[in-house]
């Protein structure tokens, strides 16, 4: 009997990894001010602020990629904080296709703090 349970408890822990919504490839299709604004409207040091076809790609073993540096990261996930590395983001959304998070500062300016809206990457779309 002790033995099915700890069988039924590794399955059920397998389960809940292969659910989380954050394991795979995500790629960033808008970011902006926490007010909404975009790189079109106003620009960050001279420069349009954008995505650039930034990536992040979330492991199940907590490691990570992000395409800018391509650097490796570990990450965290507590209630709803996400730390990528030395990075701190709030998750305001996240399901199977999307996820948008923001910079977490509590005493910045909202001039400084972005909001990254990331969709998804597809296995078929990956290659």
């Amino acid at each position: 009997m002790k033995n099915l349970l700890i069988i039924f408890f590794l399955l059920l822990s397998l389960d809940l990894i292969a659910q989380n919504p954050f394991i795979g490839k995500w790629k960033c299709y808008q970011k902006e001010l926490e007010n909404g604004s975009t790189g079109e409207d106003v620009t960050f040091n001279g420069k349009p602020y954008s995505c650039n076809n930034f990536t992040i790609e979330l492991n199940s073993d907590l490691s990570g990629i992000e395409s800018e540096l391509n650097l490796t990261f570990s990450y965290e996930f507590n209630d709803s904080l996400l730390r990528i590395g030395n990075r701190i983001y709030f998750v305001e959304l996240i399901d199977r296709e999307e996820l948008i998070i923001r910079d977490y500062k509590p005493n910045a300016s909202p001039l400084t703090i972005f909001r990254q809206k990331f969709k998804k990457v597809l296995e078929s779309e990956a290659n």
